[in-house]
């Protein structure tokens, strides 16, 4: 289908923070990014991103921004490769090629810091390798929507970026890229994320950072390993005041790294091997109407999709069945609730048996309407796959201290709470699953009507 000047082609990623669509124009591939918001971006923020992503080949460029009703939708160009996870559960990736990767991270952070931008969500799923092999930091267009709202303060994030900010609910900075940038190159030297452990967040090494033994860092050479362990451990600190650091330290580490051409050209088979598919997929798109024009509606019937579709859809919808629902997919974040705790016996006081029934509560009262499709997502027809853009839901967040925990309703974008209710940690499970009814009418009343 046709947007403006753009012809959708098919859905690249949908997640809590906006639906990624390859386009194409008369001349190239795009990426249209939508994400659902009310007020403009802030165009000097704009411009310093351009800047940086001018001056530096690190770094994702926003050409652009179509400003529609309730979203803004980030115009980028399409580069062609694959995304980081797929590089490096590549039996081919080894120390050279890991060195390089992280020298091209690092010099893509520092430049966004001098020009004054915080990335904020700093991982590995935003990190993207084009066919060239060049290392590329996805995902800027959060940085603008914090510098727009002057707001930095933490929003949700993935559990492998979360920093101190995040679990204290301060605001985030440089210095909480420098957390997040150790957290990323750790995983990328011991092939493990510390702040993840089977599906949970570590939190002792979100506050107290202990880096891996010795054993663990099988991708950092032998040479230089005392040399970047010492600095990781300088870098990957709890606290503030200890935390910033000269990001030149880790950038002459990374450059000591040997046979950079060799591994360049490594780093650009896999990414050759892993790439994306750019063949058109049916989609069928509800989306604003493109600014300023009458939206272009094509005649031309929907081709059908491949019975494999059918196949594969089924499988994964049946897979979905099995898996508790508090470990929803990106595209139910707004079903999910993220549980935060200040207090180590505020913890201990609601038993894991609580967080699961109100959990599973909280998941089956945002389920959709019997027949409806789940909002923000990708639905399966027998015509074509439907791009479901409606306005998402609000998110759940419990804040726990050591006497009492905040249930929270935020938007999906951070900013102030739309519905609170403060609840004793020793609350009984009736009392929580009150407050739980609460806030579960109040998230109905604030969804609009499919």
């Amino acid at each position: 289908m046709n947007w403006g000047p753009y012809r959708l082609i098919r859905v690249l990623h949908e997640g809590g923070e906006g639906t990624s669509v390859l386009a194409k124009t008369d001349t190239e591939h795009v990426v249209l990014k939508w994400v659902w918001r009310e007020s403009p971006i802030h165009n000097p923020a704009l411009a310093r991103l351009q800047n940086a992503a001018t001056l530096n080949q690190h770094i994702l460029n926003i050409r652009g921004v179509i400003n529609t009703a309730d979203a803004q939708v980030f115009v980028s160009r399409y580069h062609q490769g694959a995304p980081l996870r797929a590089i490096l559960d590549d039996a081919r990736c080894d120390t050279q090629v890991r060195l390089l990767i992280a020298s091209q991270i690092i010099a893509g952070v520092g430049g966004l810091h001098q020009h004054g931008l915080v990335h904020g969500d700093l991982r590995v799923e935003n990190i993207w390798v084009t066919r060239s092999g060049r290392v590329l930091i996805m995902d800027v267009d959060q940085l603008l929507l914090a510098e727009s709202s002057h707001n930095r303060t933490a929003k949700m994030v993935a559990l492998n970026a979360t920093t101190p900010e995040h679990l204290r609910a301060k605001p985030i900075s440089f210095i909480s890229d420098q957390f997040a940038l150790a957290a990323l190159l750790i995983e990328l030297f011991t092939g493990a994320s510390p702040l993840v452990f089977e599906g949970q967040l570590v939190q002792a090494n979100v506050l107290h950072p202990t880096l891996p033994d010795q054993s663990a860092w099988r991708f950092l050479p032998t040479a230089s390993r005392e040399l970047w362990l010492n600095t990781l451990a300088k870098w990957w600190q709890s606290s503030e005041r200890r935390r910033p650091r000269p990001i030149g330290e880790l950038e002459r580490l990374a450059a000591m790294g040997e046979a950079r051409v060799l591994a360049r050209t490594q780093l650009a088979d896999m990414a050759n091997d892993h790439a994306q598919a750019i063949a058109p997929e049916p989609i069928s798109a509800v989306v604003p109407e493109y600014p300023g024009v009458d939206p272009v509606r094509s005649t031309k019937p929907l081709r059908k999709v491949p019975m494999s579709w059918f196949a594969a859809a089924f499988s994964a919808a049946l897979a979905a069945a099995l898996i508790l629902p508090s470990y929803s997919v990106s595209g139910d974040m707004h079903r999910r609730i993220l549980w935060v705790w200040l207090d180590d016996g505020g913890r201990q006081a609601v038993p894991e048996d609580w967080k699961v029934q109100l959990e599973q509560r909280w998941f089956k009262a945002t389920e959709p309407a019997s027949g409806q499709r789940k909002r923000y997502s990708v639905a399966w027809s027998s015509e074509a796959v439907g791009l479901s853009l409606s306005r998402p839901q609000l998110k759940a967040l419990i804040e726990c201290g050591e006497l009492f925990c905040f249930f929270r309703l935020k938007p999906m974008l951070g900013g102030r709470d739309s519905w609170h209710e403060q609840v004793p940690v020793r609350a009984s499970l009736k009392r929580w699953e009150a407050v739980m009814d609460r806030a579960i009418a109040f998230q109905q009343s604030q969804s609009p009507s499919e």
